[in-house]
């Protein structure tokens, strides 16, 4: 590689450099043999500073050649990086081209899902605001009726007071004419169980049912309207009373004829209900 530069380089020194004429070989016969001496020192002289040239230029060819060869070395070695992180751009072009195509189908499945989901909750809405709707209207409708039912609750609260009044005389017994009757028993209580907790739930659940029984009889008597029951129920009165006032010394008979009429009386209390 180096030779032909240096052919190159050595003919432009042989034109730009100018020597003495070269002659023939009949001229150098006829040249003495000083003359062919000096003019042969001469050439040979010539000939070595051309040699060193030459060597010189070699040296050069060959140390531009070596910078050259590791520039050559340092742009394969660039270029084989660059492939490289070519390569891997490439690489993750084609990943992040993947994630986008999936991105991009996973946002049409979830646009697809919320169109769904929109028209569902759209309709559910529709459907309860319907029943909402309904049941307000259902409210509305039910407290007319229970404004409805409370005045007639009022109104036939007050005539029944007013027949009352009118119906019922106010009777006044003197205490000494009233009834006296034996104190009932406590109820039964085992040994055992006497002074416990649970004797006294036992007392309260029965005095619980005496007080249960009483508010079911007033509420029985106030429950009733008709003027037939009324008298009935003022004439029994009346006619337990009377007796329980005759017989006082006699206390079998008297309790017995009083609890007779306290029954008949409960009868028709029980009775009046079933006509209204």
């Amino acid at each position: 590689m180096s030779s032909p530069g240096g052919a190159q380089q050595g003919p432009a020194q042989a034109e730009s450099y100018i020597g003495p004429p070269v002659l023939t070989e009949e001229q150098l016969a006829k040249l003495p043999k000083d003359e062919l001496v000096v003019r042969l020192k001469s050439r040979e002289g010539e000939c070595v500073r051309l040699m060193k040239d030459r060597a010189q230029l070699m040296k050069d060819v060959n140390r531009t050649l070596q910078l050259h060869l590791a520039e050559v070395r340092g742009l394969r070695e660039v270029n084989q990086a660059l492939q490289k992180d070519n390569q891997e751009l490439r690489d993750l072009s084609c990943f992040l081209d993947d994630d986008r195509l999936k991105a991009r189908k996973i946002a049409k499945e979830w646009q697809k899902f919320g169109k769904y989901t929109s028209t569902v909750m759209r309709q559910e809405v529709t459907a309860y605001q319907m029943k909402l709707y309904e049941l307000e209207q259902k409210q509305e409708t039910l407290l007319r009726e229970n404004l409805e039912l409370k005045e007639l609750c009022l109104y036939l609260d007050d005539s029944r007071g007013q027949r009352l009044t009118e119906k019922l005389p106010q009777l006044v017994v003197p205490e000494d004419k009233l009834p006296r009757h034996p104190a009932l028993p406590p109820p039964y209580v085992p040994e055992e169980r006497r002074g416990t907790h649970l004797h006294t739930k036992q007392t309260n659940g029965l005095s619980t049912l005496q007080r249960g029984d009483l508010n079911r009889n007033r509420d029985t008597f106030s429950g009733l309207t008709s003027s037939h029951d009324l008298e009935a129920i003022d004439s029994g009165l009346i006619d337990a009373i009377d007796l329980g006032a005759d017989v006082s010394h006699d206390s079998n008979s008297s309790t017995n004829s009083f609890s007779s009429n306290l029954d008949s009386v409960s009868s028709n209390i029980d009775v009046a209900p079933q006509k209204i």
